[in-house]
């Protein structure tokens, strides 16, 4: 269990129960690191000559500042263990605004930014919260000028379009205080402005100034999630879209083979606190489990074949009858380079779908197939694809030639062409030795 932490910085000089490490030996070491960022530091040191607690902690945010050395600290957000010591650590060694100026994205180099409150205001939001008394919660960091409340403000996000902040919060945990204003290295929150992006930079009038995006890393985890109610069900994604627009690093889709729900986030503890977040906050019950596989089918071969639909039960009767030729299609293909008279003989036009790779050629001639009933063949054949063949997974990969068919003056109709596309690629893609 997570009990307690030891400082190496400042190292107790009786060893904790439970500490395996001895922090004496830790401290050298981080000593050692901290003086390379300062020569006149590293001199003295080296020459045996004890650094006092103010050097060290100057020593340490010259490390931070030059990306030397970076603070890792232990603590628990539901216990508070290691938390006194994670603040102790932030006021005695955090960088202000003016250690390391911030770089707009313009240009190759960027433009630097002084952190002047008499300068122009840029200001960019970092985090998005939904309270579920409050309403949305934009939090925004000032880098240059000076943020006052009722302020116009240009969004990186919606070029030409202000808005206007409304009251300035100063937020402490769950206290929050209306201010006059906020200045350079200050974190403020904007309250209720819906137009707010995560990300967006803020300027006023005319000024284009804009902040690089901020970097996220992507979610590796997913796991498929579904309502446990009725009740449930009408609330679950407004409710996901709501932690989605909070968390940069909590995707929320809808997978349109499985038809599952899926989330991804980074780790199962991260799924593990959103779904907490529904439950709590907008009381929403979820079952959640491994999202399925999607499979898919495809052919490894060729085949030829045709289908003839025929009704007849009194009255108007169903007649048509398609002839395909079903084959692999390579990836990674040139449609206007591959779909060519040398490789398919009589062809009239083609119709490809990248996402899946899938082609319907047409080659008829002779008018075999009337062209007003064409659209409907290749709706039959889409139909199919989408249902899948051997275990109704979605098709991929595939060439389908519709190169004769037969139709009946009277009986033939739209419908009855796209039962007999559906049927024929059904029937012609099992030949085809399907996998």
């Amino acid at each position: 269990d997570f009990k307690a932490v030891v400082s190496t910085l400042n190292p107790p000089e009786t060893v904790p129960e439970g500490c395996l490490d001895n922090p004496q030996s830790l401290n050298q070491v981080l000593l050692d690191a901290i003086v390379e960022a300062d020569e006149a530091l590293m001199e003295r040191f080296l020459e045996g000559e004890a650094l006092s607690t103010d050097e060290i902690a100057s020593g340490l945010r010259k490390a931070i500042a030059a990306g030397t050395l970076i603070p890792i600290l232990f603590t628990s957000a539901r216990t508070e263990v290691g938390v006194p010591e994670l603040l102790d650590v932030r006021s005695a060694c955090a960088l202000s605004p003016r250690d390391l100026p911030r770089v707009t994205a313009e240009g190759e180099e960027g433009t630097t930014i002084a952190p002047d409150s008499e300068g122009p205001l840029v200001a960019q939001v970092f985090k998005t919260k939904i309270d579920s008394f409050v309403g949305k919660m934009s939090f925004v960091r000032v880098f240059s000028g000076t943020l006052h409340k009722d302020d116009h403000l240009h969004m990186s996000s919606q070029v030409g379009k202000n808005v206007k902040s409304g009251a300035v919060q100063d937020v402490q945990g769950a206290k929050m205080e209306a201010i006059e204003s906020a200045g350079p290295g200050d974190i403020v929150a904007i309250v209720k402005v819906e137009d707010l992006k995560l990300g967006d930079t803020l300027t006023r009038g005319n000024d284009l100034t804009q902040m690089p995006p901020i970097d996220y890393t992507t979610p590796m985890v997913g796991l498929a999630v579904e309502p446990k109610s009725r009740n449930d069900q009408q609330k679950i994604s407004a409710a996901l879209h709501k932690i989605e627009e909070e968390d940069p690093t909590f995707h929320v889709e809808r997978d349109a083979q499985t038809k599952e729900i899926v989330v991804h986030g980074m780790s199962e503890l991260h799924l593990q606190i959103a779904q907490e977040k529904l439950h709590h906050r907008d009381k929403v019950d979820v079952i959640v489990h491994p999202p399925k596989i999607p499979y898919h089918e495809t052919v490894a071969g060729a085949a030829e074949g045709f289908y003839r639909h025929k009704k007849q039960s009194g009255g108007s009767g169903q007649f048509a009858e398609v002839h395909f030729r079903i084959s692999a299609l390579p990836q990674g293909i040139k449609p206007e380079e591959y779909f060519t008279a040398d490789r398919f003989p009589s062809i009239r036009h083609y119709h490809y779908d990248p996402a899946s790779n899938i082609a319907f050629v047409d080659r008829v001639t002779g008018g075999s197939v009337p062209n007003n009933f064409i659209p409907a063949v290749e709706k039959g054949v889409r139909e199919r694809i989408e249902q899948g063949v051997l275990a109704g997974f979605h098709v991929q990969d595939v060439t389908c030639e519709l190169f004769f068919g037969k139709d009946h003056p009277v009986d033939s109709n739209e419908t009855a062409f796209k039962i007999a596309g559906n049927m024929c690629f059904k029937d012609v893609f099992q030949k085809a030795k399907p996998v």
